[in-house]
């Protein structure tokens, strides 16, 4: 299993796009090598602090409020 997610982690760090993963507990597991680039932050100042501690500016409570909002527009239509 520690194979796979060491492999993971080298595929994801060919990508130009940030990529970053919180556990359950929103504190920041992985933190990509375009993340850095990206934001500035190193990986070493991220790992371990909770996202929302002004490292990043969230978008995804907004995004995943007007896909159900959008959803249900849908729903109501059909």
């Amino acid at each position: 299993m520690r194979e796979l997610l060491i492999s993971a982690e080298k595929i994801i760090d060919c990508l130009n796009d940030g990529v970053y993963v919180c556990d359950r507990d929103r504190r920041i597991v992985f933190w990509s090598k375009a993340a850095e680039r990206i934001t500035g932050w190193r990986s070493e100042d991220v790992l371990g602090r909770a996202c929302l501690e002004d490292i990043l500016n969230h978008v995804d409570f907004v995004i995943i409020t007007n896909i159900i909002w959008l959803r249900d527009q849908d729903s109501n239509l059909g």
